[in-house]
């Protein structure tokens, strides 16, 4: 195995050369990658020494959550022999399926001899680990003794192997469900195990996956949003229009409205503004806004699954309102900049904004930006944009309110992100009652926290933070 490294550059590194792979089907260039983690190439060289040595650190990353659940981490404990290896092959299906680059791993970058390395070494520790686990099924006695342990995890581990690549390149996918029935009554068969339906009803009673994380379906892989991603990159902001209706903005006003009350403490708030904290335990309506395609796509392409949301607000910015001092938004996260972002926002226009009425204001290419460069107000240029519309802004891009110069109030919507191994802004397992995460979907469920980074960020008594909504505790 590669030794690891936990330096921000080896790891920005590593983060964007897999986004390269995954943008250019299995390609990259070293100069793409340096661009992409906003560093040079010659740190890339000194970090990992060739692109061959970039591909493998970016190969063994891949692995390292699969072999946590290969080899024993995030099975829930009080399963059966039987059940825990049913378990452990759905969460190495559903690693395969949910990871967008298992399908390059699986076809053309197979072929490459950095790849192999990984593989061979992964592989190694598997069959080691899956010889003794046969032995303990056998000691207890649900396998043959006359079986050798060694013999029959190669030829389930290589066919196992086999029938899941072939599934994800494949040009329309089985249903995971139904791969990992037929999986598992190949293993069950090896084995001369009876069929066991417990970790089926375990799963659909207490949702508790090893690595329940938000998966990337068509609608967040399209190439309006790798258009979007692109300018993102390239500009630090990006301005999506009507994306929801007018009709929608009208019943997000009524809720919005009827929540609204005392203005801002501070002139950061805003005095003449008006600011509803802990929205998703007052109402459902902004909840479209969170969990958006055309927002969750941009984040997949921006963070490592698991991502989370960070808080969320109504903001109403009435008359008279002055500008907001100019600021980025992940400047908590104190890690020296340049660097990549840490957070992202979104701030969505329910009301049209102008110029004139406290439009959001953004410094365009100031995500680049080093530490001690201080804004200036003639550089911020505003967000204008029509109700239904979206400004999405990286967590290092500077910007802030603008004046209201208007006779009318501006009513917007911000939901921000972050890394899933960081700090959230607000507190949503405290502000939210289990009633109310019960009334969310699953994607909303997972981005407050009720989910897992992989392997185990997130746990609660050592199992999926989902089974609490079953418990009374």
């Amino acid at each position: 195995m590669m030794t690891k490294k936990t330096t921000g550059s080896y790891q920005r590194l590593i983060a964007a050369a897999e986004q390269e792979l995954i943008a250019n089907n299995g390609h990259m260039e070293i100069s793409a990658v340096a661009k992409r983690a906003d560093t040079s190439a010659g740190l890339t060289y000194h970090h990992f020494g060739s692109k061959t040595g970039l591909v493998a650190a970016v190969v063994d990353r891949f692995y390292e959550p699969l072999r946590e659940t290969s080899l024993g981490g995030g099975i829930p404990s009080e399963l059966e022999w039987r059940d825990r290896e049913r378990y452990r092959t759905s969460a190495i299906i559903d690693y395969f399926y949910g990871h967008p680059l298992a399908p390059l791993i699986a076809g053309r970058l197979a072929r490459e001899p950095e790849v192999l390395d990984i593989e061979r070494g992964h592989t190694d520790a598997l069959l080691e680990a899956g010889a003794r686990n046969i032995a303990q099924g056998q000691k207890l006695g649900l396998i043959s003794p006359d079986l050798d342990p060694d013999t029959v995890v190669a030829m389930l581990m290589g066919g196992v192997r086999l029938v899941i690549d072939r599934a994800i390149l494949a040009d329309h996918r089985p249903p995971s469900s139904e791969l990992q029935a037929q999986l598992w009554r190949l293993i069950s068969q090896a084995l001369q195990l009876s069929e066991s339906s417990d970790v089926q009803q375990y799963k659909k009673k207490d949702h508790a996956r090893t690595h329940r994380q938000l998966q990337s379906g068509q609608e967040r892989n399209t190439p309006e949003i790798e258009r979007d991603f692109e300018n993102l990159m390239r500009d630090g902001y990006v301005i999506i229009e009507n994306l929801i209706s007018r009709e929608t903005c009208d019943a997000i006003k009524t809720e919005g409205h009827a929540l609204l009350g005392q203005t801002g403490r501070n002139p950061f708030e805003g005095r003449q503004t008006q600011r509803v904290y802990n929205v998703l335990s007052k109402t459902r309506i902004t909840d479209q806004l969170a969990v958006h395609p055309r927002v969750l796509g941009l984040m997949d392409c921006l963070f490592e699954p698991g991502f989370l949301l960070s808080q969320s607000q109504i903001i109403n910015i009435l008359p008279g309102e002055a500008a907001q001092g100019l600021h980025h938004d992940d400047a908590f996260y104190s890690l020296p900049r340049p660097r990549p972002p840490l957070g992202a926002a979104t701030v969505w226009a329910i009301d049209d904004f102008t110029e004139d009425n406290g439009s959001t204001v953004i410094i365009p290419g100031s995500h680049g930006w080093p530490d001690g460069k201080i804004a200036k107000r003639a550089d911020a240029i505003p967000a204008a944009m029509p109700a239904g519309s979206v400004v999405f802004f990286l967590g290092t891009t500077w910007h802030g309110g603008g004046e209201n110069k208007s006779g009318a109030p501006r009513l917007a919507i911000t939901h921000q992100y972050c890394e899933g191994y960081l700090r959230q802004q607000e507190s949503y397992l405290l502000e939210l009652s289990k009633d109310t995460v019960r009334s969310m979907s699953p994607e909303l469920q997972a981005l407050v926290g009720y989910s897992i980074y992989p392997p185990f960020m997130g746990i609660v008594d050592g199992l999926h933070p989902l089974r609490t909504l079953n418990q009374a505790y």
